[in-house]
C-alpha cells in the first residue's frame, strides 16, 4: 500500500503499510471515532434549543499514530502548479497508482459550502457553494453544514435539505437522491461504527444506513432534546443534546444517559470521550474558523494562527482523510477553477 503525502504542494511518494486498518476500504483508514487532536466547535451556535437550527461544529476522524505524519517533517521548496501537477502525474505512473493515496481536508459550512485543500491546509479551494435557503441565512439556513467526517472512506456532510457524500473531496454524490434526508430536521452530525452509518440532529432525530443510501428513521423513547454532535469510539456513539448531557448507543437503535453533567459538543480522542476544544488537528496542524474564513496553526498549544483563506461562508467543521491519487489528474478535476487553485 503506497500513500502520497503532500506539504506546501510538495509531493512524497512513500511506502506505509500502515497507512490503512485492515477493515478500511480501497486503503481508506478505518475511522476511530474521534480526530488527530481533539474536535472542535467551530461553527457559531444559532442560539435554538430543541429542534432549532442553530448549530454548533464537530469533529473529524483521527488518524492511527502509526500512520500520521509531522507536517514540519515534510516542509519543501514550494512548488508551482507545473510541478504539482507533474509530481501527481509521476506518483500515479510509479506502481499500482489504484492503491495510491494522498491525504487531504475538506472544510464545510453554510450555504452548502465545501472547501478543499492539497497541501495540509496552507491553501483551501472552493468545491461547491448554494444561495441561501429563502427562510434563513448563515447558521439559521436549512443549507447549512454543521458537520463533515472522514469515516469509512468518504466524506459526509448533511443539512436540513440533503446528504452528500464523497470518496475524494471533489467529486460529490447526493445519497439522499434529491430529497431532505429521512430526518424530517436539520443533521447535526454523522458518523460510522459498528458497521452502520448514524445520524443525529434536531427534535431528537435519528437515522441509520447500512450503505450510506438507504436510511431509516428511528423512533424510541429518548425525548425530542436535539442531538447536536456525534462521535464515534470504543464501540459506541456517544451524542451531545441541548439541556441533557451526552447520550450513548451501540448502533443509535437505543440511546441511554451516558454523562448528564456534560455540556457542549463531544468528541473521542486518546481513547476517550473529551469535550470539543473548538479547533481540528491532524497530520501536526490545527484549523479552525476565524477571521472571515480559515485560520491555521502548528498542532500545539502555544502556536499562533494565522489566516490562510478567506470564504463566502462561515465553515463550521474540517474533516482530514485521504483519497486516491488517480482521482487527481488533471482530467478528473473537470472545473478549470478548481483545477487552477490546486495547483493542477
Amino acid at each position: 500500500m503506497r500513500c502520497v503525502f503532500w506539504n506546501g504542494r510538495a509531493l512524497l511518494a512513500v511506502m506505509l503499510l500502515a497507512c490503512a486498518g485492515d477493515d478500511a476500504p480501497s486503503g481508506a483508514p478505518a475511522n476511530s471515532g474521534g480526530m488527530g487532536g481533539a474536535g472542535g466547535a467551530l461553527g457559531g451556535d444559532g442560539g435554538a434549543t430543541s429542534g432549532g437550527q442553530g448549530g454548533s461544529g464537530g469533529r473529524s476522524p483521527e488518524l492511527d499514530a502509526s500512520s500520521s505524519i509531522d507536517a514540519s517533517a515534510l516542509d519543501a521548496t514550494d512548488m508551482d502548479a507545473n510541478d504539482a501537477s507533474d509530481a501527481l502525474d509521476a506518483a500515479s505512473d510509479a506502481g499500482d497508482a489504484g492503491d495510491a493515496l494522498m491525504p487531504i481536508i475538506v472544510a464545510a459550512g453554510a450555504n452548502h459550502s465545501l472547501h478543499l485543500s492539497i497541501d495540509e491546509g496552507q491553501t483551501f479551494c472552493e468545491v461547491q457553494r448554494e444561495p441561501a435557503d429563502p427562510i434563513g441565512d448563515g447558521f439559521d439556513n436549512p443549507h447549512l453544514f454543521r458537520h463533515i467526517a472522514f469515516a469509512n472512506g468518504r466524506f459526509v456532510a448533511g443539512s436540513w435539505r440533503v446528504v452528500l457524500a464523497s470518496s475524494n473531496g471533489h467529486e460529490w454524490q447526493d445519497v439522499t437522491d434529491g430529497d431532505d434526508p429521512v430526518l424530517g430536521n436539520w443533521v447535526g452530525e454523522i458518523d460510522f461504527g459498528n458497521g452502520a452509518w448514524v445520524g443525529v440532529g434536531g427534535y431528537g432525530g435519528v437515522m441509520r444506513s447500512n450503505d450510506l443510501v438507504s436510511w431509516q428513521k428511528l423512533d424510541g423513547d429518548w425525548g425530542d432534546a436535539a442531538f447536536r454532535s456525534l462521535a464515534f469510539g470504543n464501540g459506541m456513539f456517544v451524542a451531545s443534546r441541548d439541556g441533557s448531557g451526552w447520550w450513548s448507543s451501540s448502533d443509535g437503535s437505543a440511546w441511554a444517559v451516558l454523562d448528564a453533567a456534560a455540556s457542549g459538543p463531544v468528541v473521542f480522542h486518546d481513547a476517550d470521550f473529551v469535550s470539543d476544544p473548538g479547533y481540528r488537528s491532524g497530520r501536526g496542524v490545527r484549523l479552525r474558523s476565524g477571521g472571515g474564513g480559515i485560520e491555521l496553526a502548528a498542532d500545539r498549544d502555544d502556536a499562533s494562527y494565522t489566516p490562510v483563506t478567506q470564504t463566502q461562508d462561515g465553515i463550521t467543521d474540517f474533516a482530514f482523510g485521504f483519497a486516491p491519487v488517480r482521482d487527481y489528474a488533471s482530467a478528473r478535476v473537470t472545473s478549470p477553477q478548481l483545477a487552477a487553485c490546486l495547483g493542477l
